[in-house]
């Protein structure tokens, strides 16, 4: 699959690129497209999808709570096998 990257200038930011990202959920992992924008000049880039979902890396919020708490509950090995 081929993203054209555009760029779109919008209240001292422009859209940087557009891009498929994967992400960890409970239920599998799920592919979505997603905007991803940079201040002009120079500054941290922002995905709104990412802000708004909590996202934590490439995990959903239930998904990184599930994955904690088997850690803390279980030696490493048993949580790398379920």
């Amino acid at each position: 699959m081929e993203i054209k990257e555009t760029v779109i200038e919008l209240k001292e930011q422009k859209l940087y690129a557009k891009e498929v990202k994967k992400y960890q959920t409970p239920y599998g992992e799920i592919e979505l497209k997603r905007k991803v924008f940079a201040p002009l000049g120079s500054g941290k880039q922002v995905c709104p999808i990412e802000k708004k979902a909590h996202i934590i890396k490439t995990s959903t919020p239930k998904f990184a709570k599930m994955v904690s708490n088997k850690y803390n509950n279980a030696p490493a090995q048993a949580v790398q096998k379920t």
